[in-house]
């Protein structure tokens, strides 16, 4: 990360497999990239149009609820969630700042999809209380499918 950012404050700037020297000023700099054959930077990633910032984020919390889930919040890295949902690892701290952050906010969504899953499984059951317990065994086990283990 170091090394990329001393690269561009010395002006050499990695563009497509070569190095090319950056311009003296941001907006030079810009005009250069621009100018320069070879894919635009809106097509890298193939037709789909950009996600918004609030889109980004939930597809990365998405990602990282599955590989958490099923590799493990310590075995897995930031590098890892970033190659797995399609983005750049400076994207990623953008939106979390850190692992940690990263974690929170996974936590805090796999509460809220909990909750939300079973609000709607007592709700199934009706207003009797008997029922509304039933329902959320049923839904439970719908869910796990023991037969499949």
């Amino acid at each position: 990360m170091c090394a990329i950012r001393c690269r561009v404050l010395l002006g050499i700037v990695p563009y497509h497999g070569t190095l090319r020297w950056a311009a003296g000023s941001r907006k030079e700099f810009a005009e250069m990239t621009r100018a320069a054959p070879g894919p635009r930077r809106d097509r890298v990633r193939g037709s789909r149009m950009p996600r918004s910032s609030a889109e980004t984020r939930e597809h990365v919390l998405g990602v990282a609820h599955e590989l958490f889930y099923w590799h493990g919040i310590r075995a897995t890295g930031v590098d890892r969630v970033a190659a797995a949902a399609g983005v750049a690892p400076t994207t990623l701290y953008r939106l979390f700042a850190s692992k940690d952050d990263l974690i929170g906010a996974y936590i805090e969504r796999a509460d809220g999809l909990y909750r939300e899953w079973f609000t709607a499984a007592a709700a199934a059951g009706g207003p009797d209380p008997r029922e509304q317990v039933l329902a959320v065994f049923d839904a439970l086990d719908e869910q796990i499918q023991p037969q499949h283990c």
